[in-house]
């Protein structure tokens, strides 16, 4: 089963609920070493845990992501490459070089991350290493569009299928066995304004259902349903899905049956592809 990550980890309460959730977690190196994190990592010990080198934001140096993977990387899974959105002959030298640096037991956590270029390239790094990161996706698809997203995965995909290697997304899932696991941060949106995740993609007011819910409760139920993104065959009841039985019943507060909720489809899917945004 591939592996849902929730990025955006910043707090010990936010790791607490995906210990609750059962879910892994995604931190950026730029509050990696904050205090209390470090202790929460100790606290919540059986959440898994992923190092993002904040290669989207471009605000962290190879020496200074050096001293954060040195302080806390053997709590982590593993910790992505310092990688250059667009620019692989950039990101295999900052590869090189971490791996270089970091003593043993650090280095071989370090994951390579395919940011495009040379699919020979891509094919022995996967051959040898059996897990890889493709990256540079959102910029892609914010530049480019979903269609190229998908011809580019794709690609990607045929190769690591050949090699028997796995990927994780940066940012985009897919069913295809090559996926191992992504990350998204969706599920924050329960936090910063209460809204609820639903099925196709969009979101809901949790205040303006009439629900009364806590910021943590709606990311619990946007957890739940990126969790059935990745992995469909998981069901889980979410809170929209049981206010969407109580509009059923004529029972939800403030809403009658006439209005009705939409019929919930597979996430942001084109028919007939197998890759979703996340």
């Amino acid at each position: 089963m591939p592996t849902l990550i929730c990025s955006g980890v910043n707090r010990p309460d936010v790791l607490a609920l995906l210990a609750r959730e059962r879910v892994a977690g995604m931190v950026n190196a730029t509050v990696a070493c904050q205090p209390a994190l470090v202790e929460a990592y100790e606290r919540y010990s059986e959440v898994p845990l992923y190092l993002d080198s904040g290669a989207f934001q471009g605000k962290m140096d190879l020496l200074t992501y050096r001293k954060v993977v040195e302080r806390v990387g053997q709590r982590f899974t593993w910790v992505a490459n310092l990688d250059v959105i667009g620019d692989p002959h950039q990101s295999d030298a900052n590869y090189a070089q971490l791996v270089k640096m970091l003593p043993p037991g650090l280095r071989e956590k370090v994951l390579w991350v395919y940011q495009g270029g040379c699919l020979c390239e891509l094919a022995i790094r996967a051959r040898e290493l059996k897990r890889v990161g493709i990256g540079g996706l959102v910029r892609m698809m914010e530049e480019q569009g979903i269609d190229a997203v998908l011809a580019y995965l794709k690609k990607v995909g045929t190769v690591l299928a050949q090699v028997g290697a796995q990927g994780h997304t940066f940012g985009c899932g897919s069913t295809e066995p090559w996926f191992g696991s992504t990350d998204t941060s969706k599920w924050l949106i329960g936090y910063r304004a209460q809204e609820l995740l639903l099925a196709n993609g969009e979101y809901r007011s949790a205040t303006g259902l009439g629900l009364r819910l806590s910021r943590s409760e709606c990311a619990a139920n946007n957890i739940r349903v990126l969790r059935e993104w990745v992995d469909p065959a998981r069901q889980s009841q979410t809170m929209l899905s049981i206010w969407e039985e109580l509009v059923t019943k004529g029972e939800a507060w403030g809403v009658s049956c006439e209005q009705g909720v939409e019929e919930q489809v597979s996430p942001m899917m084109r028919e007939g592809e197998r890759v979703h945004l996340l």
